[in-house]
Formats: C-alpha cells, sequence, structure tokens
C-alpha cells in the first residue's frame, strides 16, 4: 500500500503541471504550487528512502537504485531552476499533446518534459519507471 501511494505521488506531479496549463482553479489561483512539487518530491525520496536497503538486497536492486537516485537528483536540478514558489505561466498556446519547439524551451516547457518524462511508465531511466521495477523486484504487487 505504501508503495503504491508513492508511485501515485510521482504520478501526481505531472497532472499539477496539466492543471497549470490548462488554467484549473486550483493551481491557477495557487501561490505555491512549485512549492508543492518540491514538498512530493522530497516526500518521495524519503518514503523511497524505506525501501532502499530492501532492494539492494534483490538482484539487480542497486542498478535500480541508482536509476532512481539520479532521476530525483535530475527533477530536484529541474525544480531547482524554477525560482519562488509557483509555477512558471505556460506559454499562452500551450499543447500538452504537442507543444512547440519553442514552447518547451521556455521555464514551464523545461519543467513539463522534466515531469512528463519522469511520470512515464516507459521510460527507462525514468523515475515513475524505475519505481515500478523496484516494485516488481519487492514483489509488491
Amino acid at each position: 500500500m505504501v508503495y503504491g501511494g508513492l508511485t501515485s505521488l510521482v504520478a501526481e506531479q505531472k497532472g499539477e503541471l496539466d492543471d497549470a496549463a490548462a488554467g484549473a482553479e486550483e493551481s491557477r489561483y495557487s501561490q505555491r504550487a512549485m512549492e508543492n512539487l518540491r514538498d512530493n518530491l522530497e516526500g518521495i525520496e524519503s518514503i523511497y528512502g524505506l525501501f532502499r536497503d530492501w532492494l539492494a538486497s534483490k538482484p539487480e536492486g542497486s542498478d535500480v537504485d541508482a536509476h532512481i537516485e539520479a532521476a530525483i537528483a535530475d527533477i530536484r536540478a529541474i525544480y531547482d531552476t524554477v525560482n519562488g514558489d509557483d509555477l512558471p505561466s505556460a506559454p499562452a498556446d500551450w499543447n500538452d499533446a504537442s507543444p512547440s519547439s519553442q514552447d518547451l524551451m521556455t521555464a514551464f516547457g523545461r519543467l513539463f518534459t522534466a515531469v512528463s518524462g519522469a511520470g512515464d511508465t516507459g521510460r527507462v531511466g525514468g523515475l515513475l519507471h524505475e519505481m515500478q521495477r523496484a516494485q516488481q523486484l519487492l514483489a509488491l504487487r
């Protein structure tokens, strides 16, 4: 149960950005959406830490752990580029299904790209993909 909640937190990160791009009221009027993302990432890392020793005891566990730690560091690095507690504004013509290359170069676009990659279950090295690998190794399904 706890581990399933952990993977849900990872997926929730992208949901926050999707809401902001769509102008959803919760994100649009929140002055601390970026702080929420940072807090969620900190929670993910803390809770994941409870499983690290157990994961390391499994074949391939150390490799999966290294990918998870790298993915968390990558997301943190992107979050650190955003000043303040609010999300950067999405470009006026933002389309998350097919954003333009120009839109992807904005602060919002870079954040969206990083969080989308982290939450992509098919992306080897992505946080959610690697956390699901860990979940399988730990037989938590």
